[in-house]
């Protein structure tokens, strides 16, 4: 599995898509939030997956089964803060 590596707010995908795992990675808490968008709106409806990590678990791992979590319009990344790296599924 390929990752690929972000550190500020990115469209993933503009076209539907299936992300199969996803990481993400800081010195502190912070999270980050995928949209099912294939723009950079931040539709609240459009809001999929929301990822946190902790001050006690600093790296959150994330692996979906078989393809991978849809995204039936395209993937947008809101990025807070850290290093995060996707695969596509």
């Amino acid at each position: 599995m390929d990752y690929i590596r972000i550190a500020a707010d990115t469209q993933i995908s503009t076209v539907a898509c299936f992300i199969k795992s996803i990481i993400l990675d800081h010195s502190s808490a912070t999270s980050l939030i995928l949209y099912n968008e294939a723009t950079s709106a931040k539709t609240a409806s459009a809001d999929l997956l929301t990822v946190h990590n902790s001050t006690s678990e600093l790296t959150k791992v994330i692996t979906f089964p078989g393809r991978g979590l849809r995204f039936n319009t395209g993937c947008y990344c809101d990025w807070n803060a850290g290093t995060i790296y996707f695969s596509l599924g």
